[in-house]
């Protein structure tokens, strides 16, 4: 297992890179109608988006993400005004992660479609392991694989709980490519209007 993964858009412009030392993450799919909505939004869907509408995320810690190429490409967008950050690169709209609208919180899910598994001369689950999860099923379109949960299950819950309370301990949370050190957010995002989240959420599957 190599102690990294590269980070790259579509295009190239953006590049990056995961520090795998110390990780212990737990890839998931989350078939939630706001991941669906997001890869709409940036018109990458059959990019992203599996066959059930679900995204392959890998969560990080903020400090073992670097951005080491067109950290001026990353651009910010929130579904609603309370939503969740949703980082990528505005040169071709290739999704790069989710994120807490807090800096002090430690967690970053990167998106599986800004990885670059062939810089690395590996697979994407040589590279980050097998799917731990499935979440949000109730949102998933056509027959959903066994074991997706329909929402979010317990033991899902406690895993989150788990990356989390490491992070704070060890203060993952910092330095971070999203907020500065004083905990501001480097890119203002755009918040989608009422009108625009309606219409994409006729794009994604049932509740």
């Amino acid at each position: 297992m190599n102690d990294h993964v590269s980070l790259k858009c579509s295009c190239g412009k953006f590049r990056g890179r995961i520090n795998l030392a110390g990780m212990s993450s737990k890839r998931a799919v989350c078939l939630c109608d706001d991941c669906q909505a997001f890869a709409h939004q940036l018109g990458r869907a059959k990019e992203v988006l599996d066959a059930n509408g679900g995204t392959d995320i890998y969560p990080c810690y903020p400090s073992h993400l670097e951005f080491t190429q067109g950290a001026d490409q990353v651009k910010c967008l929130r579904l609603s005004p309370k939503g969740l950050l949703r980082w990528y690169a505005g040169c071709c709209k290739t999704p790069i992660a989710n994120s807490p609208p807090s800096s002090r919180m430690p967690y970053v899910g990167v998106v599986h479609t800004i990885m670059d598994h062939a810089a690395d001369a590996t697979t994407h689950e040589e590279a980050i392991g097998p799917v731990h999860m499935r979440i949000q099923g109730k949102f998933g379109i056509g027959p959903l694989p066994p074991g997706t949960d329909q929402k979010v299950s317990l033991p899902a819950i406690l895993v989150v709980l788990r990356f989390l309370t490491s992070g704070w301990l060890r203060r993952k949370q910092q330095p971070s490519p999203f907020f500065d050190s004083k905990g501001q957010m480097r890119v203002t995002p755009y918040v989608l209007t009422r009108d625009e989240r309606v219409s994409l959420r006729k794009l994604c599957g049932p509740a």
